[in-house]
């Protein structure tokens, strides 16, 4: 169990020093869009072909509420509608640990899995939920579903200056679907996960 925890902690250090290198400059940035309330912009990861998604707005919540809400396991399916079953996995003291089987994207294209270890940590007066994807000797990868790469998956709340029961809400994720897949239906997906911070704010605010 010490040697996990000392995997998981080499883990979020990667993923905090990724969150931090990309959000260190607004440069590579495309340029934002807003869409039902959210500022969405996409950043190319190196020469993969594939786009960092960042999505911004503001909840009438707590950072604490807006946590809380994201690792509800019973709102799952609900925040993320690519979702067809997500299962919280026993993890040491201080992390979570989820596997997740993602829906068909398209005919003729496989499932999607991946296993995503996240921890949560104040920042600066927030919450910032950071993890991504490891091996899990219960979970291992298969020929089908894919086993998909969540690079980077983070979550960052921080109160408003004006309204301690509003937060301000950045959430970047950045998933490599692996395998065979139409570079349209890959946007599609990614389009679509930044609306997850949309289906938050909803749940929350009662819209």
């Amino acid at each position: 169990m010490e040697d996990k925890v000392k995997d998981l902690d080499a883990l979020i250090v990667e993923k905090k020093k990724l969150w931090e290198e990309i959000n260190s400059t607004d440069e590579g940035w495309e340029k934002p869009e807003e869409k039902e309330g959210l500022i969405i912009t996409k950043k190319p990861y190196k020469d993969t072909g594939l786009k960092f998604v960042r999505a911004k707005t503001t909840i009438k919540a707590t950072p604490k509420a807006i946590h809380d809400v994201i690792l509800d396991e019973s709102k799952t399916l609900e925040i993320d509608v690519n979702i067809e079953k997500n299962e919280k996995v026993k993890a040491p003291e201080g992390y979570d640990i989820i596997y997740t089987i993602a829906k068909k994207p398209a005919m003729m294209v496989d499932r999607r899995d991946s296993i995503t270890a996240m921890k949560t940590e104040e920042k600066d007066g927030g919450l910032l939920l950071i993890g991504g994807s490891i091996e899990h000797p219960d979970f291992p990868a298969k020929d089908s579903p894919v086993r998909c790469e969540v690079l980077l998956w983070s979550w960052y709340i921080v109160p408003s200056k004006d309204d301690p029961n509003v937060s301000e809400v950045t959430y970047i994720v950045h998933i490599d679907p692996k395998g065979w897949i139409p570079n349209a239906v890959t946007n599609a997906v990614s389009n679509d996960q930044a609306m997850n911070v949309k289906r938050v704010k909803d749940i929350l605010e009662g819209t």
